[in-house]
């Protein structure tokens, strides 16, 4: 009597695989913290609103003075900012109705926050990014954009990010566990007193296997294949 037995690899691969992925990605954008619209989220993103914290006018490193909850807003895009606005996102500034409306914003950097909820494990990134005029970005700490080199138009730097072109740019992180434990800065600098002051982004984090899933996945395939060789060398009636 034939004794038959058969072994199929493909649900094992799909079972690892399915651990070392088990992330879902996270998008995450800009919108403004105005009490006018507190506790709603636009639709597909997972961030918190962007928090203004303050301005120094001579440190990017801070400290910041001046902000706190529902002190940013979503401003209607000035006439310079021609980039594409990412779906789901808006322009957000410090001033409800002034910098998108050419008041002056004073020279100097303006730091906002959002924060997020994710799995612990690296991430994949691509941020797009808008901002009048230069921004520097940091993800927990991290800087994943830097500032621009200054341009000469008076609107806007010309060169990336600004609020003309939009920057997008790939990264890798890892974020952080628990709610709300991963926070994303946007520190923008104001290089020409005599315009207006806003940024946008939208940011999605795809989770990476990390290689000990990989080592694990590859170690047990080899072993399967070991248990398969060692069954069929010693009864030569099975199949696979």
């Amino acid at each position: 009597m034939k004794t038959i037995f058969k072994i199929s690899v493909l649900p094992v691969l799909l079972v690892a695989f399915a651990s070392a992925a088990s992330a879902a990605p996270v998008v995450i954008g800009s919108y403004g913290s105005d009490s006018n619209f507190t506790g709603f989220v636009p639709g597909g993103l997972s961030n918190t609103p962007l928090d203004y914290k303050g301005y120094n006018g001579f440190s990017a490193s801070g400290p910041f003075f001046g902000g706190g909850f529902g002190t940013s807003y979503d401003v209607t895009p000035n006439s310079a900012w021609t980039g594409t606005i990412p779906a789901g996102t808006s322009w957000v500034s410090n001033l409800r109705n002034g910098n998108e409306d050419n008041n002056d914003a004073p020279d100097g950097y303006y730091e906002y926050t959002t924060t997020f909820t994710a799995t612990a494990g690296s991430y994949d990134g691509v941020i797009t990014l808008l901002a009048d005029d230069t921004a520097e970005v940091l993800l927990n700490g991290n800087v994943i954009v830097n500032f621009a080199a200054p341009g000469n138009d008076n609107s806007c730097q010309q060169h990336e990010p600004n609020c003309t072109m939009d920057d997008t740019v790939d990264f890798v992180s890892s974020l952080l566990s628990g709610s709300n434990a991963n926070t994303l800065t946007i520190i923008d600098d104001q290089t020409d007193p005599n315009t207006p002051l806003g940024v946008d982004f939208k940011a999605t984090l795809t989770p990476t296997p990390e290689p000990s899933s990989l080592l694990l996945l590859g170690t047990g395939l080899l072993g399967l294949a070991f248990v398969a060789f060692r069954r069929a060398k010693a009864s030569p009636g099975l199949t696979f």
